[in-house]
């Protein structure tokens, strides 16, 4: 036993010398070569090779202004200073890349065989001059050997594998304070995101890629943080796994699923974004948006699959404001066609005053720029939704249950609210431009069913005469100018309405017929105390330029008939009327009405009695 522990001991005794001359051995050789290094290896040597490797990947000339250094420890690296990366030899050749400084590291023992091959790039002060062309794509003059890679997978169909020869070893690239400088070729903008500082964890072109990088535009901060199993795949225009994060003061946004960049950006998977300051954002994109600033802050979130021409948003998810809905829509996109974007989707509230304003500018001066979501979205697709809310807002009208329909094309604009409940009764309307010009005039109707006429009366803030009935009410109109913008004398169109069995209150027949025995004439507060009761009330009107000219409003009571005619400029409230009261007897009206001249202004009316042979007053 005890020779058994002793043999033990010896051997793990000479195991422990040899492991400790390997490791001897190894450390000698390190330092050896650290110190010989200097001596075996020539900065012009690295230099060169470094250069060489920056025009590789740029695919145009590289010069170095300043004189590089070369360090060994703790690993071998180059920093190089003042590079330029030119369109061409010529001096004055466009600029496409500047670097205050470049370091990357390499691998000593292939340094000494002459292969040279870095990894590990920091660049500091990094500037890129890409330029935008008047389609919109970006040329960022990279035509080295990612572009060659890039190539080389789409001509593949899609397979990440490539060559040796342009698989080229990446590793870590460190950004510090960087810029990139977009100028657009039509206009001459240029568009700086500065202070661009970050990671890239790419150890070949064609493994998975992983950065978070983080930069200035306009004075505001963003991070941005992505990954992807097969990069070539993508930039190749192909589908791939990717995840994408942005975050701001301004908006944050998630995405990860399968992306496709040269089709529609995103395709399969899940996505979320969130808004906190919509006006905020609107003012650093220096984007006037008429009736957006109602809009705080806007959040969606959705599950997307694609099929063809057809991209579907599934468990859409969406809270403006206080008001939160959920559905599905689908955004078309037709070979040669314009896009189409179609979906239901169900609020728990609408304010049917923001979609008013969304569809028309206001009131602007000679040099402002006003732009309404409705011609935003028109300027890029076509809308066909569907929406519901169980509680709905149309300006001072509460409503229940309302069923909208919006639709706008390059032919017609449209919006129809379906279906509503109010005041015990039903509320339809519609707003359109059948040339799908909203923006410019716009075609109204509302339509009042078995309502409640006082109670939406007095919604609007009409307290004098109001009908105690329930009844229908249909008004027409034709804007010659958009919503926001146009007055009463831009309105034309006809008014119907109609009660049975009903009262207005404000108004005694008998104090009117005593009044107008006793004075030359009289205030409607005169004869206010009391109601008129009426079996039947149907009145017309048409507009035109700003006045209502009422063709005939009858009240027909048990014991009276009252006909109204004549003129009421909306803009002044004026009256100018002729009102014909007749008593009936076993339900026949006389054939010697009281006639009055109704005028001065609502709601505060002035009467004139008259006689058959005497002449209505000048309109006040």
């Amino acid at each position: 036993m005890f020779q058994s522990l002793i043999h033990t001991l010896r051997t793990r005794k000479r195991y422990r010398r040899a492991a400790m001359v390997v490791a001897s051995g190894a450390i000698a050789l390190v330092l050896v070569s650290q110190v010989a290094a200097p001596y075996l290896i020539s900065t012009a040597l690295v230099r060169n090779g470094m250069e060489s490797a920056v025009e590789q990947w740029f695919g145009h000339e590289a010069t170095i202004g300043g004189d590089p250094e070369l360090h060994f420890w703790p690993r071998p690296h180059i920093i190089l200073k003042d590079v330029s990366i030119r369109e061409n030899e010529e001096p004055n050749s466009r600029l496409i890349a500047h670097v205050d400084g470049l370091s990357a590291s390499f691998q000593l023992f292939q340094a000494l065989r002459g292969q040279l091959v870095f990894e590990d790039f920091d660049l500091v002060r990094p500037r890129l001059f890409p330029i935008r062309q008047a389609s919109g794509d970006i040329d960022w003059s990279m035509d080295g050997l990612l572009n060659d890679a890039v190539k080389e997978v789409r001509r593949n169909a899609g397979n990440p594998a490539v060559d040796d020869e342009l698989d080229a070893a990446i590793g870590e690239v460190t950004i510090r304070d960087g810029t990139i400088e977009i100028a657009a070729t039509d206009s001459g903008q240029k568009t700086a995101i500065t202070a661009v500082n970050g990671t890239v964890e790419w150890p070949r072109l064609s493994s998975s890629i992983s950065a978070q990088l983080g930069g200035t535009i306009k004075g505001k901060t963003f991070t941005i943080a992505m990954s992807a199993a097969q990069p070539l795949t993508l930039l190749a225009g192909r589908n791939g796994d990717a995840e994408l994060s942005v975050s701001s003061d301004l908006l944050s946004g998630q995405f990860s699923g399968i992306a496709n960049l040269a089709n529609y950006t995103f395709l399969t998977g899940s996505f979320s974004l969130g808004m906190p300051n919509v006006p905020e954002i609107l003012d650093w994109l220096d984007v006037r948006v008429t009736g957006l600033d109602r809009l705080q802050q806007l959040s969606l979130n959705a599950k997307l699959t694609t099929t063809g021409n057809a991209m579907r948003f599934e468990q859409v998810s969406l809270q403006a404001n206080e008001a939160s809905a959920t559905g599905i829509m689908d955004l078309l996109a037709p070979e040669g066609g314009r896009p189409r974007l179609t979906g239901t989707l169900a609020f728990d509230r609408l304010n049917f005053s923001a979609i008013v304003s969304a569809l028309s500018p206001q009131r602007q001066t000679d040099d402002q720029r006003d732009l309404t979501p409705a011609a935003l979205l028109g300027d890029l697709l076509d809308l066909d939704l569907r929406l519901s809310s169980a509680e709905a807002q149309l300006g001072p009208l509460p409503l229940r249950d309302a069923a909208v329909s919006m639709i706008n094309t390059r032919s017609m604009a449209r919006v129809d609210l379906v279906d509503s409940s109010i005041d015990g009764g039903r509320l339809t309307g519609q707003i359109s431009a059948p040339d799908g010009r909203i923006i410019d005039s716009a075609d109204l109707r509302l339509s009042l069913r078995d309502v409640d006429l006082a109670s939406v009366s007095r919604r609007f803030g009409i307290e004098a005469i109001v009908p105690e009935a329930n009844g229908s009410a249909e008004l027409t109109l034709h804007l010659n100018k958009p919503l926001g913008i146009a007055t009463a004398q831009d309105v034309s169109g006809s008014l119907r309405l109609s009660a049975r069995n009903g009262r207005l209150n404000g108004v005694d027949i008998a104090s009117i017929r005593r009044q107008a025995g006793q004075a030359a004439y009289f205030s409607l507060k005169d004869v206010s105390e009391g109601s008129l009761f009426f079996d039947r009330l149907d009145a017309a009107a048409t507009i035109s330029e700003g006045v209502a000219e009422l063709g005939e409003v009858r009240l027909d009571g048990q014991n009276d008939l009252i006909v109204l005619s004549g003129l009421v400029p909306l803009e002044t409230q004026g009256l100018a009327l002729s009102a014909n009261i007749y008593a009936k007897t076993a339900g026949e009206p006389s054939s010697d009405p009281l006639m009055m001249f109704i005028g001065g202004a609502w709601p505060v009316p002035v009467f004139w009695p008259m006689t058959p042979q005497q002449q209505a007053p000048q309109e006040p």
